[in-house]
């Protein structure tokens, strides 16, 4: 089976770091499902997108894990058509069906938590170079400190809910190709 969704994670990343090091480790499964929420500028219609449509049900919190990181994920362009021209202006989480308590145990603020998009490399071509990954322009569309609310990760469901939205502070337009989402952040601290 062809994969269609990677992600690199990078541990240790320092947030205010310029350049990009070398992956010691890569994540082979991609075990996180999301929301990426697209709208038009000019009106308020909305499109949400679960990436991959299916229940995946690995345990995997890459996106809020303790440690300062910076990861990539790399989304086949085959399964956003649906967004297509549309502003991508935000993104979500969720627990996999396996987890046996919400998260996070308390009201949580990561310091640091920026959000990069960009066109990318075919998934079969990734790099574990991050720089290698990115075709065009890398945009910057989140910056600065994420509040998380204690229990957002909620259980129960198979698959789970997602979590609140992070919203980004300036919207990106999805042009059709492979599509890079890079985190760097300051970890959570919680083990």
């Amino acid at each position: 089976m062809e994969t269609k969704t990677t992600l690199f994670t990078k541990q240790d990343y320092l947030p205010k770091a310029l350049s990009l090091r070398i992956l010691n480790k890569r994540i082979s499964s991609v075990v996180i499902g999301f929301m990426m929420m697209a709208g038009y500028t000019t009106t308020k219609a909305q499109t949400a997108l679960v990436i991959p449509d299916s229940n995946e049900g690995s345990a995997f919190i890459g996106p809020y894990g303790n440690a300062a990181r910076q990861l990539q994920m790399i989304i086949d362009d085959t399964l956003l058509t649906s967004l297509v021209g549309k502003n991508l202006t935000s993104i979500s989480f969720r627990l996999p069906a396996s987890t046996a308590t919400s998260w996070p145990p308390n009201n949580l603020t990561m310091n640091a938590f920026d959000i990069y998009l960009s066109e990318s490399v075919e998934p079969s071509e990734r790099q574990l170079n991050f720089a290698a990954n990115v075709v065009g322009t890398q945009t910057q569309v989140r910056s600065g400190s994420l509040q998380i609310p204690a229990g957002a990760l909620t259980i129960g469901s198979n698959p789970n809910n997602f979590s609140f939205k992070i919203n980004f502070t300036s919207a990106w337009q999805y042009n059709g190709d492979n599509l890079l989402i890079e985190v760097r952040h300051s970890g959570t601290g919680i083990p």
